[in-house]
């Protein structure tokens, strides 16, 4: 890990996750013992896929293993474990929990944490990361297993309706019976931005099973981005994904 984050992951492998335990110190009120409070990460979720907004959850709770919402603060934050970077999740104070959402861009690992927590002038003393492991997004299309991805994860417009930078394009075709990767395909990748313009690419197989294209975003919001191809039954298969971008900033 690089310097910087504190050690300690706790890995996600589970439905749902009882992800770590922080105790709340500093000075309690006159007339008040100090209360230990635990805070608890739960993710509903059997696995992590890029593209799919995932729900997650933040339990405070009192050593009695009741829920505390008397809170002046909690921030959950999240950041690739290849960066240093650390980005906010915003959170909604429901009756007894706390919950916000997080759509992945990119694969790949992830830490998330408590970095802030304040409670009647206690707060978050240290804690361990909680490590998720978020995979490409994928569908079943006939024969074929499809992921794809995109690089950046984050694309973004140009400035002023000029395309943004390119953004590879990367589909992952495999047989959806053994996963050996379907080679030799005529594939093309379409994109349909949000204002309705459609671009169709000739895709290259770049390696073994993997289709890839490049193309410079115009407009931002939800853009459908597809590949297709004539499977080996000679069925028309094509396998369509979601991806949002962003206006340049």
């Amino acid at each position: 890990m690089k310097h910087g984050k504190q050690k300690g992951w706790m890995a996600l492998n589970l439905l749902t996750l009882v992800a770590l335990v922080v105790t709340m110190v500093g000075c309690p009120p006159q007339g008040h013992q100090e209360e230990e409070l635990t805070g608890e990460i739960v993710i509903n979720a059997a696995a992590l896929y890029t593209l799919e907004e995932v729900e997650i959850e933040v339990w405070i709770t009192n050593e009695h293993g009741e829920s505390d919402m008397d809170m002046e603060e909690v921030v959950l934050e999240y950041s690739s474990v290849d960066s240093e970077t650390w980005r906010g999740i915003e959170l909604t104070a429901m009756t007894d929990h706390y919950v916000g959402t997080r759509t992945f861009a990119s694969s790949g690992d992830y830490e998330l944490r408590l970095s802030s927590a304040a409670h009647s002038g206690h707060e978050l003393e240290e804690m361990d990361l909680v490590l998720v492991s978020v995979d490409r997004a994928h569908v079943d299309v006939g024969l074929y297993h499809i992921q794809f991805e995109s690089t950046p994860g984050h694309i973004h417009t140009g400035h002023d309706g000029a395309a943004g930078d390119p953004a590879a394009l990367d589909f992952w075709v495999a047989l959806d019976d053994g996963g050996a990767p379907a080679t030799g395909l005529a594939a093309e990748i379409i994109v349909v931005e949000s204002d309705g313009v459609t671009t169709t690419l000739a895709a290259t197989e770049v390696e073994a099973g993997l289709y890839s294209a490049e193309l410079g975003f115009v407009a931002a919001g939800e853009a459908q981005v597809s590949i297709s191809f004539t499977g080996s039954d000679s069925s028309a298969v094509q396998a369509d994904f979601t991806v949002n971008i962003a206006a340049q900033h």
